[in-house]
């Protein structure tokens, strides 16, 4: 008999944006701990973080990747 198992692990959420600042577009930096989730799980929870991060007006430039 053949079990398969999605390994679980801790992943990180990486994300690199501007923000604006008075009159001018900072580079910024997030890190998101996804902890206990199978790389399919991490992978949708990063695309979300990217999104939200992406919903305020002063952002933009948001990507997001997902390292071990």
């Amino acid at each position: 008999m053949l079990f398969v198992t999605s390994c679980k692990r801790d992943y990180s959420c990486n994300c690199t944006y501007e923000e604006f600042h008075d009159d001018h577009w900072d580079p910024n930096t997030a890190s998101f701990p996804l902890t206990e989730l199978s790389k399919k799980d991490a992978t949708s929870a990063c695309d979300v973080n990217e999104t939200t991060l992406g919903l305020p007006e002063d952002h933009r430039n948001v990507d997001c990747k997902l390292t071990k």
